[in-house]
């Protein structure tokens, strides 16, 4: 993909063997994204058990998988999740895939992972024949909109959210990906 302070960096699909840092980097990166936004009891609530066999479970099901971006450090020292984005059958729009959970380290953004792991997912779904792609954010994530709306995602719906039963608003936003997931007409070059 590229390199960035003598690291290589990898794109590839998630195994069980990665689920234990991707729920880390999920619990961290949420908690941070969402603090004054969802409740502090929802947030404290997020402990690395739960989040372990959400994930596992997340990828045991039919057409759900999970990109991560690997740090890989030119010295051989291990690899280091640098950040992810999930994606699956988009359960409120048909024949629409779904952009789900994206999340990077604080150190690697800036950088066009965020846009990489997007496209990523447009590939899949255009392989599999979905004609649009979709995500979905709370309405307060402006970083997400920012994010989503420079890559040609267009506004869809609002719709209300919950996390442990306190009601969020949130945003669906849609790529067209009829003409391939490059196309000039869904925006993502």
């Amino acid at each position: 993909m590229c390199s960035s302070d003598k690291k290589k960096l990898e794109i590839r699909l998630a195994g069980p063997e990665d689920i234990e840092a991707i729920s880390d980097l999920y619990i961290r990166n949420f908690r941070e994204a969402y603090t004054g936004i969802v409740s502090q009891d929802y947030l404290d609530s997020m402990n690395m058990d739960s989040t372990c066999k959400k994930w596992s479970d997340y990828i045991a099901q039919p057409r759900h998988g999970i990109f991560v971006v690997m740090e890989i450090p030119e010295d051989g020292g291990p690899e280091k999740l640098g950040g992810i984005v999930g994606f699956k059958p988009y359960h409120r729009i048909e024949n629409c895939i779904y952009v789900y959970s994206l999340y990077i380290e604080k150190h690697l953004r800036g950088q066009g992972i965020g846009t990489a792991l997007v496209k990523k997912v447009a590939e899949v779904g255009w392989a599999e024949g979905y004609p649009r792609m979709g995500v979905c954010f709370v309405d307060a994530n402006d970083n997400a909109r920012r994010l989503y709306a420079k890559l040609g995602a267009e506004h869809c719906m609002y719709i209300e959210d919950g996390f442990a039963g306190d009601p969020v608003k949130s945003e669906v936003m849609l790529w067209d990906l009829l003409n391939g997931p490059m196309s000039k007409n869904n925006c993502l070059k």
